[in-house]
């Protein structure tokens, strides 16, 4: 059983209409509260953003909701003089 373009079209729209709002709910989960909060964001509205509007919420919160992670600083030594 072959499957043609127009089944192929709507398996992987399917997936994408899957994985992207739970890729964006486990991204938010993921994320403390504390970096929503400095970056003025309420973690619990984007989400229901998310589960109101699948797609075009998750969307929005991978373009401009998600606050950016923290770097890491690294402990250079002091230069001595």
């Amino acid at each position: 059983m072959l499957l043609g373009s127009a089944e192929l079209i709507i398996i992987f729209t399917f997936l994408a209409m899957v994985m992207l709002p739970t890729a964006a709910l486990v991204d938010m989960l993921k994320r403390p509260e504390d970096q929503f909060r400095v970056a003025g964001q309420s973690r619990i509205l984007w989400a229901l953003v998310v589960l109101a509007l699948p797609m075009i919420g998750a969307l929005l919160y991978f373009a401009i909701g998600r606050p950016p992670l923290k770097r890491a600083t690294i402990a250079r030594p002091l230069a001595t003089v």
